[in-house]
Formats: structure tokens, C-alpha cells, sequence
């Protein structure tokens, strides 16, 4: 059987296609995957009632008071109404908001009377269900279980005045949970409470917490450094050079450094240290740039040519400073 799922608009008219072909809700529940108690417990819960005859007091204009009767009613019969209604011919003319109909083989049976061919001369009260009435109330009922909090108002008066008057003397709301175990809920829902106003009849607000009270306001910084932009470093980190040393072995490595006095006036040397032999090729540039740095770069190039630097398996590892 499917568990925990609700009920839709589909599932509901295939309960009133059974309803008015007289199927049994067995088959109806193996249909809808569910059990045949829910199918019994949703039409009772979302069928309408229909009674023969509404209580209606006319006026007629000059003439007499009409009312209309009632006659399904068990205690009608037997004389044994509980709350003494007058009777008369086999019909009771004072409104009842809780009658006893007479039992019903099809009603009592189907739940419902769609589909009875009886509808229109029947005298007894009468069940419909509808589809689209009973998904709308449940829909409105889902809504408004899902709103408010899980507690009644008696819950919500003894909480207040647990907490009020020690609100009052500067305590903290955990410090009142922790000492009050009569309080059964947790410190994060009690200021969820108070947060949301669910406290403030009783004279509890937010500023009512020490929480609130003592918490200063963050200053908003002026200046501040702006993103940089790191997506070229994806596959040239330090990490990525490491695990491609061991894959290439036979690489030759190549430190790039930058020597200078003034780093706002120069003259800036651009340097090139290959690890395994020492060498070092050095680059004098007037500036710290990008564009310089890549100059020394291509300088190299054009002695060795381009055919025989790029036979070279050169890695280039750039000091940290130079970032």
C-alpha cells in the first residue's frame, strides 16, 4: 500500500466513479494503492448532507406561518426525542441540528448516495460527494494546518507567564529553558515566538530578550576590497604543478622571479633559474608589468627560435610574490 501520500483531485473522482457504479471499496483502495479505511474515512469527512426538507419559516403575505417538516428521524417514531420536539403526523416542524435518520441499506452501505436511482422521492437524509468540494476543503484545511504554531492558546497562556516576569528581571531565554523544565519547548522555538509576535499580548516582544537588547549594530564598511578575479589560477596552482612533475619527470623547470630596489622606481630584473643545472638568464625591464614580463618571455623565444622552444618540455613556475 502507498503510505503518506495525500490525495488528489484524480484520486477523489475515481472514489465517485465507484460511488455511483456501486463498486466496493476494496477495489476502489487497490486502485488508489491505499487502504479501504481511508477511502470509508475520506467520504465520510468530505460529504455533504442533504436533508428532504429544510427547516424554512415563509411568511406568507396576509396568510399563515408554513413550515416545512421533517420525517427521517428515529426518535420521530418512537416518541423518545431528547430534546422533547413537537411532533405531528409522523413529521417533526421545530428545526433540529442533530437528527437520527432512519437507516438506509444504499446510504449506509456506499457512504453516499450518488447514483441511487431513488434521489427524488426519497424522504430520508440524503449524503453527496463531490469531487472538487472535497478537494477544496481539504486544500483549505492543509493550509491552515500548516499555518500558525503547534500550540493551543491555554499552551501559549502558561508559557507567557512562566517567561514574562523573568523577561522582565534581565534573564536570558536559555538560561529560563535550562532552570524551567516545565517548559517543553526548545530555546531556539521561544524566540521563534517572540520573533514572529505570537508573545506580544502578553508584553513580550523582541526587545524583551538580552539578545536584543545587548547586540550592537554592525558597522557597514566604506571601503572594501573589491573580488579579484582567481578563475586563471584553475590547473596552475602549486598542487597542479606538483602532480605534473610526477607524471613529467623529464621536465625542465623554470623559476621566474623579479629583483628590484624600488618597487615604485625600478630598474626592475626579470630572472630565470633552471633547478637542476643553476642557470639563470636575467631580463632588465623598466616596469613591473605584465606586458614586461611577457617581453622577456618572448625574447627567449626568438633566440632559441620558435621550432626549438617548443621541443623543450618547459615548465615555468612563477615565484608567490609575483602574484
Amino acid at each position: 500500500m502507498a503510505k503518506n501520500k495525500h490525495l488528489d483531485r484524480n484520486d477523489r473522482t475515481i472514489i465517485l466513479r465507484g460511488i455511483v457504479e456501486r463498486s466496493p471499496r476494496t477495489s476502489v483502495a487497490l486502485t488508489l494503492g491505499k487502504d479501504s479505511s481511508t477511502i470509508a474515512k475520506e467520504i465520510r469527512l468530505h460529504r455533504l448532507t442533504i436533508p428532504p426538507k429544510k427547516f424554512q419559516i415563509a411568511k406568507n403575505l396576509g396568510g399563515p406561518i408554513v413550515r416545512c417538516a421533517i420525517k427521517d428521524c428515529i426518535h420521530i417514531q418512537d416518541g423518545s426525542c431528547p430534546l422533547h420536539r413537537k411532533t405531528q403526523n409522523g413529521k417533526c416542524f421545530e428545526p433540529c441540528d442533530h437528527p437520527q435518520p432512519f437507516p438506509c441499506r444504499q446510504r449506509d452501505r456506499w457512504l453516499a448516495c450518488n447514483g441511487c436511482p431513488d434521489q427524488k422521492k426519497c424522504f430520508r437524509f440524503q449524503y453527496k460527494y463531490d469531487p472538487d468540494s472535497a478537494q477544496n476543503e481539504y486544500s483549505s484545511l492543509l493550509r491552515g494546518s500548516q499555518a500558525g504554531i503547534n500550540m493551543t492558546t491555554g499552551q501559549l497562556d502558561q508559557l507567557a507567564s512562566i517567561i514574562a516576569p523573568l523577561l522582565k528581571h534581565g534573564l536570558s531565554v536559555e538560561s529560563i529553558v535550562s532552570n524551567h523544565p516545565e517548559i517543553e519547548v526548545c530555546a531556539k522555538t521561544l524566540y521563534n515566538l517572540i520573533n514572529d509576535g505570537y508573545l506580544k499580548p502578553y508584553g513580550i516582544d523582541r526587545f524583551s530578550t538580552r539578545r536584543a537588547v545587548n547586540r550592537r549594530q554592525s558597522s557597514i564598511k566604506k571601503n572594501y576590497k573589491p573580488r579579484v578575479d582567481r578563475s586563471y589560477q584553475i590547473g596552475r596552482t602549486y598542487k597542479d604543478f606538483c602532480e605534473y612533475i610526477k607524471q613529467h619527470p623529464q621536465a625542465y623547470v623554470w623559476e621566474m622571479d623579479t629583483v628590484y630596489n624600488d618597487i615604485h622606481t625600478g630598474p626592475f630584473i626579470q630572472t630565470f633559474l633552471e633547478r637542476s643545472s643553476n642557470f639563470m638568464i636575467a631580463h632588465l625591464c623598466t616596469e613591473k608589468t605584465a606586458d614586461q614580463m611577457l617581453e622577456g618571455i618572448v625574447r627567449i623565444r626568438d633566440q632559441l627560435s620558435e621550432e626549438e622552444f617548443k621541443k623543450l618540455d618547459l615548465v615555468l613556475m612563477v615565484h608567490p610574490l609575483n602574484l
